[in-house]
C-alpha cells in the first residue's frame, strides 16, 4: 500500500512592515525649509518589538539629514536608535532633509531591525530632489516631460514639451549619483534616445533642466 503525505507549506508573515519601500520628497534648496520625507512603520502583530534603526546616508555636498521616529527627531549626526512598538502601533519614520542652499538628489537609507525577532530585517529609501525656488509660482506639469518605455531594458526615450525649453537630462540612481548627461536639441524635436544597456537593473531618475532654472524629475526602471 502507498500512502501518500499531504505536503504543507508555511509561509512567514512580516509583521512590522513600511508603507512603502521608497519615499520621495522634492522641495526647493534655496527658501531656508527643510524638506520632509515621510514613512511609518507598522507593528501588525500581537506582541511588541524592541526597534532599532540605522541611518546611512548618500546626500550632496553640503546636504545634512535628521531621522524623526515616534519619540524625537534627533539631530543629524544621529544615525541608530531604538524604541518599542506595540501591537497594533504605528510610529512616524520620516527624513528631514536639510540642503543648505544646495541643489541635488539625496538618499537616506533606513536598515530595521529587532532583537525579539530575526526575521525583522527591513530596508527602506528616502529620495529627496531639491531644486531652486523662482518665486514665480508655477507649478510643473510633469506630462511636460515623456519616458518610455517603463521598465526599460537597452535604451530609453525622453521627450520634453517644447514650451519648457528643455536644455539637458542628467540620469541619477538612487544614491543620488550622476551617471550620465545628454543635451536636448531643437534639431532633434527635444527628444532624447539614451543607451542603458550598461546601467544595472532597478530605478533611476532623470532630471531635465530648462532654460528658465526649472528642474523637472521622473522616475524610471530598469530591467
Amino acid at each position: 500500500m502507498i500512502l501518500f503525505v499531504p505536503a504543507v507549506f508555511c509561509t512567514y508573515a512580516q509583521s512590522v512592515v513600511f508603507d512603502v519601500d521608497t519615499a520621495y520628497a522634492s522641495g526647493y534648496y534655496n527658501d531656508g525649509a527643510d524638506i520632509p520625507c515621510t514613512n511609518h512603520l507598522s507593528n501588525n502583530g500581537t506582541m511588541a518589538y524592541t526597534i532599532k534603526w540605522s541611518k546611512t546616508e548618500f546626500l550632496p555636498t553640503g546636504w545634512e539629514a535628521s531621522f524623526c521616529d515616534k519619540v524625537n527627531c534627533w539631530i543629524p549626526s544621529v544615525t541608530t536608535k531604538t524604541f518599542s512598538l506595540n501591537a497594533n502601533e504605528e510610529s512616524i519614520m520620516k527624513v528631514l532633509a536639510r540642503t543648505n542652499n544646495n541643489p541635488g538628489i539625496g538618499t537616506v537609507r533606513i536598515n530595521v531591525t529587532s532583537t525579539d525577532d530575526e526575521n525583522i530585517n527591513l530596508n527602506v529609501y528616502y529620495v529627496v530632489t531639491a531644486q531652486e525656488a523662482t518665486g514665480i509660482g508655477k507649478v510643473q506639469n510633469l506630462k511636460d516631460i515623456s519616458i518610455y518605455p517603463i521598465p526599460a531594458r537597452e535604451f530609453i526615450t525622453v521627450i520634453a514639451n517644447p514650451s519648457i525649453k528643455a536644455t539637458r537630462m542628467e540620469i541619477y540612481n538612487v544614491l543620488g549619483q550622476r551617471l550620465k548627461t545628454e543635451l536636448f536639441s531643437s534639431d532633434k524635436n527635444n527628444r532624447i534616445d539614451l543607451n542603458i544597456q550598461e546601467l544595472d537593473k532597478g530605478m533611476y531618475f532623470a532630471r531635465v533642466y530648462t532654460q528658465n532654472g526649472e528642474v523637472y524629475t521622473k522616475q524610471f526602471t530598469k530591467e
